[in-house]
């Protein structure tokens, strides 16, 4: 077989390749398209290999087939094509591709249709595509090489050296072509860059494809991670808030159960604490008296404790203390007194004073093994605590004078 045959078969096979490796690409970036939801720059790109897949096709049919308007076709889905992968590199770097397909596809087409008209020939449609693409794809180089960490990844590195790739490809053929198509020069590079024209742009194409899928990838995992991050964040939210009373804002009897917040060694002393009143206020004033009543008790205690006591509340009127480190008998006698100190709380809206009245048990613990029987003891001498000021001062009636 005669050289120039030889050559000739190479490049049709080689097209023939460059279209099949299009199809496939077109293929891929549609079933990813999934993946791509609020990702408009993949779209962007994913239609660009439709297009490139279906201009190199017509060039393919055309071999077989001769189509009189194969070239224009060709012209028109290339360019549009470069115009779609450069609005979508600048919609990934900067997020205003969108603004410019409109304009980039009418230019693409105006281009197509002026250079066809110029010189329809397969070789003069090149010549006149080369400064486009080569002006797009250092455009999306110089995109890609400048987006910062954390969107800078292999494939935005990949594909931006494709881009570079490409438009030195694309000033090869173009010197090929200036120089003087009817006469080759083998020892000529942009020559033969310009024979072996097609195997050069699959390997391209597959490479920037092959970046573009990275690219969205990384996204994608990113994306993942942030909502991760944030499922961790609202699951540690919703912990907190099993963990605290809804109304006081203090560690509820859950926490105390499962351990927030409680030391892993030493002793200290447990308070159990009861409001004797709050039964009656609530009868007597409605619950919302009696909820203010709750939270006045902990703006009272809450206060004085120590960066290591925690104060959980443990029943309706019940609340425990547990103080690392206190000594018991200490730890009572400082609490009654900050009791007994603290001023009635003033209720404007059912115009009646009540009086902080609880009654308070303490025990000591001497390790975690212990508390739980400590908090039983404590709870056993608040309850004789009770027993005690009700036999001194009586059964008393709830009113505001008394409070």
């Amino acid at each position: 077989m005669p050289p120039d045959q030889v050559i000739k078969l190479i490049a049709t096979i080689g097209l023939a390749s460059q279209g099949a490796a299009g199809l496939l690409l077109a293929l891929l970036f549609f079933l990813l398209r999934p993946y791509a939801v609020g990702r408009r720059y993949f779209l962007k790109w994913a239609n660009a290999w439709v297009l490139i897949a279906a201009a190199v096709g017509v060039l393919v049919w055309s071999e077989a087939a001769p189509v009189p308007t194969a070239n224009f076709l060709y012209q028109l889905g290339k360019l549009t094509a470069f115009a779609l992968l450069f609005c979508g590199t600048l919609e990934y770097a900067r997020s205003i591709g969108h603004r410019l397909v409109l304009p980039m596809v009418a230019a693409a087409a105006v281009w197509a249709a002026i250079t066809f008209r110029l010189d329809p020939s397969l070789v003069g449609l090149m010549m006149w595509q080369a400064p486009a693409v080569i002006l797009m794809s250092l455009g999306g180089a110089w995109l890609l090489l400048n987006v910062k960490p954390p969107r800078r990844n292999i494939g935005v590195i990949i594909s931006g050296g494709m881009f570079i790739l490409i438009a030195v490809t694309w000033t090869l053929y173009l010197i090929a072509l200036l120089d003087d198509p009817a006469t080759p020069a083998p020892d000529s590079i942009a020559w033969l860059a310009f024979r072996y024209d097609a195997w050069l742009d699959l390997i391209l194409d597959v490479l920037l494809a092959f970046g573009m899928v990275l690219i969205l990838l990384d996204d994608v995992r990113r994306e993942a991670e942030a909502a991760h991050d944030e499922l961790n964040a609202a699951h540690a939210q919703l912990q907190e808030e099993a963990m605290r009373d809804s109304l006081t804002r203090v560690l509820n009897r859950r926490a105390f159960n499962e351990g927030v917040g409680l030391n892993s060694d030493g002793g200290g002393a447990v308070l159990v604490c009861d409001l004797d009143d709050l039964k009656e206020v609530n009868d007597n004033y409605g619950h919302k008296s009696g909820d203010k009543l709750l939270k006045y008790f902990v703006s009272i205690v809450q206060p004085r404790l120590r960066s290591g006591d925690k104060l959980y509340r443990f029943g309706g009127d019940e609340f425990l203390m547990v103080l690392p480190h206190a000594d018991a008998a200490d730890a009572l006698t400082r609490i009654e007194s900050v009791l007994a100190k603290a001023p009635p709380l003033r209720l404007t809206d059912v115009d009646a004073s009540l009086g902080l009245n609880v009654s308070v048990g303490a025990s000591a613990y001497d390790g975690p093994m212990s508390l739980h029987e400590a908090v039983v003891r404590a709870d056993n001498a608040m309850y004789e605590c009770k027993r005690q000021r009700k036999l001194e001062f009586g059964v008393r009636e709830l009113s505001a004078p008394d409070y």
